[in-house]
C-alpha cells in the first residue's frame, strides 16, 4: 500500500527550463513491500486532464510498514 505523502514543486517554472520536484512515498500497509524495486512516474496534467510523462524514477529496496523515502529530481 504505497501512497504519495507529499509533492513539493518549485514555486516558479518557466517554459524551456527544468523544474525541480520533491516527493515522498510511504508504505501504509501492514507488511514489507512484496517487490524490492518499482518505478515512480511523474506526470504533468493540464486543465483538460491530458497527462504528459515528465520522468520515471526507479526505487530499489524493500520498504517496511510505516517506512518512507523522498526523492528530488529536475525534469
Amino acid at each position: 500500500d504505497l501512497v504519495v505523502d507529499e509533492v513539493v514543486p518549485v514555486i516558479d517554472a518557466f517554459s524551456g527550463q527544468n523544474v525541480e520536484i520533491r516527493w515522498t512515498v510511504r508504505n501504509t500497509g501492514i507488511g514489507l513491500t512484496d517487490d524490492e524495486s518499482w518505478s515512480d512516474r511523474v506526470y504533468l496534467v493540464d486543465g483538460a486532464g491530458t497527462r504528459t510523462l515528465l520522468g520515471s524514477f526507479t526505487h530499489i529496496g524493500f520498504l517496511a510498514p510505516g517506512g518512507a523515502y523522498s526523492r528530488t529530481a529536475a525534469m
